[in-house]
């Protein structure tokens, strides 16, 4: 069997899709990435070359693959590292079947002086809302609104983080590995709305900018 997720983004272009393959090798799980992008291409390779059991898989989480992806030039607002996560996790059985294979992932924007995601989050249940909003000391704050108890745990240190440089992004990637949602949407989100916000990132569109599905073959 092969778990794949699909993205499509209209984030540094018009309807980029990407694909990760996941799929189990004896006792390890692999994973395969194409896509357009020259740099998640390069990470790509990276990727392919790993390997992890069940138990690896257990103690694997966003930060760790957001570190490998970052070495290779991969900008934080990037949706593809945290789908290699979520990948990786229905193929292993770690996401229910039932729910993942039937709904798809959305990232909806709305911009005005702030800016809006919308997030609607059908694998863990939640709907979201990131709002990132400009201050006077040229810094963007977040606000992150969301009924999930795991995502509260580090909500307070976000929010009184203003971010000031797209590379301060780290700390978020840092911050969800306290949480224990390993494939959670809420950081790569936060990175997406903070580069908006602050015009390191043009979207060309608004509406919905990041769509993700889930299928097994």
């Amino acid at each position: 069997m092969v778990s794949q997720t699909k993205v499509i983004e209209n984030l540094c272009d018009k309807n980029v899709e990407s694909v990760v393959e996941t799929f189990r090798d004896d006792n390890f799980y692999k994973v395969k990435i194409i896509s357009p992008c020259p740099k998640i291409q390069l990470f790509a390779k990276k990727i392919e070359e790993m390997k992890w059991d069940t138990k690896q898989i257990y103690e694997l989480s966003i930060y760790n693959i957001w570190l490998i992806a970052k070495s290779f030039g991969v900008k934080p607002f990037c949706p593809i590292p945290t789908a290699v996560m979520n990948a990786i996790w229905l193929e292993a059985g770690l996401i229910a079947e039932s729910v993942a294979l039937s709904t798809t992932t959305k990232f909806n924007l709305s911009k005005g002086e702030a800016t809006k995601l919308e997030l609607e989050l059908p694998i863990c249940g939640y709907s979201a809302t990131i709002t990132a909003e400009s201050t006077p000391a040229k810094k963007v704050k977040i606000k992150i609104e969301i009924p999930c108890p795991d995502v509260n745990k580090y909500l307070a240190g976000i929010e009184n983080r203003p971010i000031r440089e797209l590379e301060d992004c780290d700390q978020i990637y840092r911050l969800s590995k306290i949480t224990d949602e390993k494939t959670c949407y809420i950081p790569v989100a936060v990175c997406i709305a903070y580069a908006i916000q602050s015009k390191k990132l043009e979207a060309k569109e608004g509406g919905t900018i990041v769509e993700i599905t889930m299928s097994k073959s």
